[in-house]
């Protein structure tokens, strides 16, 4: 799951969580932090 910032995304997996979903990963810090850490995206 990831969003922007990682504050959405963090709380759509605590929702997932309590939901009974146990196979769920979040993108830490969304994608700010992705762009943040030098690692690309692809457009298309």
């Amino acid at each position: 799951v990831y969003c922007k910032s990682g504050n959405m995304s963090a709380d759509a997996v605590a929702d997932l969580a309590a939901l009974g979903y146990t196979d769920v990963v979040e993108l830490d810090g969304g994608f700010d932090a992705w762009v943040d850490a030098g690692r690309g995206l692809l457009n298309s």
